[in-house]
């Protein structure tokens, strides 16, 4: 199955319902012309896979699933496919490869395969690798040890949702007994007590599998420096125990240098800490006086950014252990892999952000870089704090009234505090209506008697013995009165920070630093900023872009600017930023004691613009006054 047809069924797939040509074209940036030609070519090739109706488009799951998971390979046809191919074509061969041959295998010109060329460079020059050609022969020139780094992140980028799975190892490595690698490391885990999760076991099946195809094929020699850092010895020795299994099994040897590098890989990704005996009064045992230090400006930082106290003790343990095997993981230059990236920067953009503040604050005290997957994964920590606090903040303020019979009103409140206690917080129980009209702080009201006069407060009537209908009503209530809250302050604190000298439509062709120079000079013009708020803003973007889906939010670090503000600038040349076409571009700067707004703001924008259809016609919008309605009315 070719590319161009995987996204198409994934949509298909995730709404399993009908949806328009419209919408898809919305979803895939494609023209409607374009999604009913896909369609069409799919459905002669799998007959019946997708019917279409007045209603739009409807899988068949049954034929989709058989459909992917009997894929043939295609020949490349993009310029990422091409290179992904070319390099893979070049590391697994033990000589130079002929650019003609390439060339016909490919079906491309001389010509074409020169821009592929350059595409493989830019490619592979960060893991310090050089492409060479000489007499119409070319190679790829460097260690073997950055090869196979190389070799690993292709893996990780071609596979799908950047997550590596065994049937995208075997798919590639198809000579190769995974399932056996899998299962030896599992078991010498599992012999000295070690624990690992389901993504670093797949990365390090990924290492392993790649180690012994490369050994294999006799790419071992001179490749690995011993590193000075000293190993316990119980963990040389699992290793060596895997190792020793693996090397049985498939009738090779490791060198030295590789099994050194193969423990380097087992302890950076399983541990042999057990969460449940490790607490706040001997954590520093186990990670060092130095790490919990680190750990608490961290968490310091997040209250004095973002008003968010994370000093609970559970997540303080489990967040100082992530942050101790990060920093080991970064000595031995160990990263972890995180299949979930994209999706976290794009559902939980402000958590997101969070955690690039913090690796910020661990780049300036350790001089370690943390590159965006473990940016993601202290993500991950930060979000399932959040949980249990946004629960407590969100609950409601409510008032039962119910004339004082039998003590009626109590048995109500028992029955409303154990259904609903993580979204109601009763404060009274008034008997009387007149003392209703003195209560001005209150969201919700619930009643068992009907009303005589007209109350602005949001209420109910339901029985005072609950019944199914009652408890789905107040469910109800509560769902429309938490989304209405959040509109209005949304809209509130929109208007707010968005003033109509900070709305502009451009024709003019920019690059991203051009852009973010000139809504830069804009706000330091209007007094918003400091003048070096642009390289703020561009420090920011190194650690992890902040483009989307043709649309990015760029914005500071930290929130010094002098004041609240937003600038929209709307392109109508796509700008390149950072590979991903964008023309739409929302620069915010906040001041500090307007940080609370960051969190209201940042999140439903981004929700916002990452529907299709919204940002298409946000685009199309003249105006001010139009844009802004438009974005209230989105929420």
């Amino acid at each position: 199955m070719e590319v161009k047809y995987l996204e198409l069924l994934k949509i298909l797939f995730e709404k399993n319902t009908w949806i328009t040509a419209g919408s898809l074209s919305d979803s895939l940036n494609l023209s409607v012309r374009t999604i009913k030609s896909y369609i069409r070519e799919l459905n002669t090739t799998y007959p019946g896979i997708i019917a279409s109706s007045v209603k739009g488009y409807l899988i068949n799951t049954e034929i989709g699933a058989q459909a992917l998971k009997n894929k043939k390979s295609q020949i490349p046809q993009t310029a990422r496919e091409r290179a992904a191919y070319v390099i893979i074509r070049i590391l697994k061969s033990k000589t130079p490869l002929s650019v003609y041959d390439l060339c016909e295998e490919l079906f491309i010109s001389h010509t074409t395969f020169r821009t592929v060329q350059e595409r493989i460079k830019r490619q592979i020059e960060p893991f310090d690798l050089t492409l060479e050609t000489s007499a119409n022969l070319i190679l790829i020139r460097g260690m073997e040890k950055n090869k196979r780094r190389l070799l690993s992140s292709f893996l990780y980028h071609e596979s799908n949702e950047n997550f590596v799975n065994f049937e995208a190892i075997k798919n590639v490595f198809m000579d190769i007994d995974i399932e056996f690698i899998k299962h030896t490391i599992l078991e010498v885990l599992n012999e000295y007590h070690y624990f690992i999760n389901d993504y670093s076991l797949n990365n390090l099946v990924l290492h392993f599998t790649i180690a012994i195809d490369r050994i294999q094929n006799h790419y071992t020699e001179g490749t690995f420096t011993e590193p000075e850092q000293h190993l316990l010895f119980h963990e040389y020795e699992l290793s060596k125990k895997v190792i020793k299994r693996l090397e049985d099994y498939f009738q090779i040897v490791f060198s030295a240098g590789e099994i050194y590098e193969m423990t380097l890989l087992l302890i950076s990704r399983a541990t042999s800490l057990n969460y449940e005996t490790i607490t706040m009064d001997n954590l520093a045992l186990f990670i060092g006086q130095d790490c919990i230090d680190l750990i608490h400006e961290l968490i310091n930082s997040i209250s004095s950014y973002y008003y968010i106290n994370l000093y609970e003790p559970e997540f303080f343990v489990r967040f100082a252990l992530h942050i101790k095997n990060l920093l080991i993981r970064s000595q031995n230059n160990c990263f972890s892999k995180n299949p979930l990236t994209n999706n976290i920067k794009v559902s939980c953009p402000l958590i997101y952000d969070d955690a690039v503040v913090l690796s910020s604050i661990i780049k300036e005290r350790t001089g370690i870089s943390i590159n965006e997957d473990e940016i993601a994964y202290i993500a991950f920590h930060i979000g399932s704090a959040l949980e249990a606090q946004k629960e407590l903040a969100s609950r409601l303020s409510t008032i039962i009234y119910c004339p004082n019979y039998y003590n009626m009103g109590t048995r109500l409140y028992d029955t409303l505090n154990s259904r609903f206690n993580a979204d109601l917080l009763i404060a009274n129980i008034v008997t009387e209506e007149s003392k209703l009209a003195k209560i001005t702080k209150c969201d919700l009201i619930i009643a068992t008697v009907p009303f005589n006069t007209l109350l602005p407060i949001p209420h109910i009537q339901v029985q005072p013995f609950l019944r199914e209908s009652d408890i789905q009503t107040i469910y109800q209530k509560i769902t429309e009165i938490k989304f209405s809250k959040k509109r209005e302050t949304f809209t509130t604190y929109l208007k707010q920070i968005v003033i109509p000298d900070f709305f502009e439509h451009s024709t003019t062709p920019r690059s991203r630093e051009d852009i973010i120079h000139y809504l830069c000079q804009r706000l330091y013009q209007q007094g918003y900023v400091h003048q070096n708020f642009e390289s703020e803003v561009l420090e920011r973007e190194r650690m992890s872009s902040t483009g989307f889906q043709n649309f990015a939010i760029p914005h500071a670090l930290k929130m010094n600017a002098i004041k609240t503000g937003m600038f929209i600038y709307v392109s109508s040349t796509p700008i390149d930023w950072n590979g991903v076409p964008v023309s739409l571009v929302i620069l915010l700067c906040f001041n500090r004691e307007e940080r609370y707004i960051f969190n209201e703001i940042f999140e439903p924008l981004t929700m916002i613009l990452t529907n299709g259809s919204n940002l298409k016609k946000l685009l199309s919008l003249p105006d001010y006054d139009s844009f802004i309605r438009f974005l209230s009315s989105s929420f």
